[in-house]
């Protein structure tokens, strides 16, 4: 148009193709914001993250029995080849040191992050209290709380293990592509 000496029709473009950058930056301003966010040069790029590797699962296993004894609700995520930050951007950052002492308290009834879940990655607590996104799914039993529904709207989004512990039950489920599979003796979760 600016070859062809058409002023208004430039005109006219150049306003709508900056209109329409500033409505894809409003639509997709949730994924805008994660890729920034993300402290991973490697997601930016593209590449797939690391899987979990060097995490103590005695250390977790051992906590898992421990809160599952006492019915003490509790959700671990551990993100596997995709990363979970742009998906659970809530939370409290930590970088603690993997232990069951630790895990069992972050659980603990009353502490400021029992509600949320905490993710495990590389041997380290990197988040806890993070909100998950809750699954649509109806045709969920209804013995399963917004716990597993957390776990399963994680799962639905990401390749991500969760491991769940029902604080009325006492029960232990691994969550892994939107399945449930309950633990019969927790003690096994390894």
């Amino acid at each position: 148009a600016n070859a062809m000496g058409l002023v208004i029709t430039n005109w006219v473009m150049q306003g709508v193709i900056t209109v329409a950058t500033f409505i894809i930056i409003i639509v997709f301003r949730n994924e805008i914001s994660g890729v920034v966010r993300t402290r991973s040069v490697r997601f930016f790029l593209w590449e797939i993250p690391r899987t979990q590797i060097n995490t103590p699962v005695r250390i977790i296993t051992d906590a898992v029995v421990k809160l599952a004894a006492s019915k003490i609700g509790a959700l671990i995520v551990m993100p596997l080849k995709t990363s979970v930050d742009t998906i659970i951007a809530s939370g409290v950052d930590m970088n603690a040191s993997l232990s069951r002492e630790m895990l069992v308290n972050i659980f603990w009834p009353g502490a400021p992050l029992h509600d949320g879940a905490a993710v495990i990655q590389k041997g380290k607590i990197t988040r806890a209290g993070t909100i998950l996104p809750l699954s649509q799914n109806r045709h969920l039993a209804s013995k399963y709380g917004t716990r597993h529904r957390a776990a399963l709207g994680l799962t639905e989004q990401s390749d991500a293990l969760v491991i769940v512990v029902s604080e009325e039950r006492g029960k232990v489920s691994l969550v892994k592509d939107n399945r449930i599979h309950e633990v019969r003796e927790p003690d096994k979760v390894e």
